[in-house]
């Protein structure tokens, strides 16, 4: 199973409807506790414990503001290392914090398609690889990692999709390498490395890092990665090695990952669907029927991929 430690948010995201039960939603402003410098460094400080073993990062709560009409408090907080802020709820009680709060009064189908939508410009506004379709009416992420079993059963089943499937769908890879797969970051730099050169190269690349798993180990990988590369016309192998050891690979690849833990992927692999976490996946079939629904216009019931 590809799994890594739950997330900050994973582990908070779980509270949100608890929270909305032992506290009230709505009250004055006299009525909320304010969140004191003293709180706020206890929160730091707490979050520094939990964040420590995951990045190494520092937190700080660069802002506090209530919710409009209830008493918790909306913290956005930078933690140092990584490019985008994490907000997190802080409940009237000041004693839990949560990613996610769950406003019942707004429309869920709505709420929904606005989730989607902001996570689909989050998962697309970047140069990751793609796969694209001829005619293709949905996008399918997949937060993957090279050394994963589970990710290399995926790019089996989709490639053995139909092709007129696959026509019109378009297929984009953001890399999660796992802490557990001893060469699967120096994968990623490589690969991600290839796309740099051509689109098409990644592909050839990533497929054959997948399917010779087995013989590859983080002894091997970065001269089974030239050597295979050294096959496709299109890499140059040298400029390929200077930038996967270099600076700009590992910064692609931290690229995708910043993004994963925006949208707390923990696993691989992990699927969007314009926009939408995808239900676990458990076979070709489930794949197809998948995109089948969403093309006909009845997306599948959100959970969470990954195996």
């Amino acid at each position: 199973m590809g799994l890594v430690r739950p997330s900050l948010k994973q582990l908070c995201c779980g509270l949100a409807i608890a929270l909305f039960l032992a506290s009230p939603l709505w009250a004055t402003d006299d009525n909320c506790r304010a969140v004191t410098a003293e709180l706020g460094s206890h929160i730091t400080e707490y979050l520094a414990q939990r964040i420590v073993s995951e990045s190494g990062g520092i937190p700080s709560i660069l802002s506090s503001n209530k919710v409009p009409g209830t008493c918790y408090q909306k913290l956005v907080i930078h933690v140092s290392g990584t490019s985008n802020p994490m907000t997190l709820y802080l409940s009237p009680d000041q004693r839990f914090l949560t990613s996610t709060l769950y406003d019942l009064s707004a429309d869920p189908k709505e709420e929904a398609e606005r989730i989607a939508a902001n996570a689909e410009r989050l998962l697309t506004r970047d140069d990751s690889p793609r796969l694209p379709g001829r005619d293709p009416h949905v996008t399918l992420v997949e937060f993957g990692d090279l050394q994963c079993p589970y990710c290399k059963r995926f790019a089996d089943w989709y490639r053995s999709l139909p092709v007129e499937l696959r026509n019109e769908t378009t297929l984009i890879f953001k890399h999660l390498p796992l802490a557990q797969h001893p060469w699967a970051q120096l994968a990623a730099q490589y690969s991600a490395c290839a796309n740099q050169q051509s689109p098409a190269a990644f592909w050839e690349l990533a497929n054959y890092l997948l399917a010779h798993q087995g013989e590859i180990t983080a002894a091997n990988v970065k001269d089974e990665a030239i050597r295979a590369a050294s096959q496709v016309p299109s890499i140059n192998p040298v400029l390929l090695a200077s930038c996967a050891t270099g600076e700009l690979g590992p910064a692609l690849v931290e690229r995708d990952t910043t993004v994963a833990k925006e949208l707390a992927v923990s696993r691989t692999p992990t699927l969007f669907i314009n926009g939408r976490r995808a239900p676990l996946l458990h076979s070709e079939e489930d794949l197809r029927l998948l995109l089948e629904r969403e093309l006909k216009g009845s997306p599948a019931r959100v959970g969470t991929a990954g195996q």
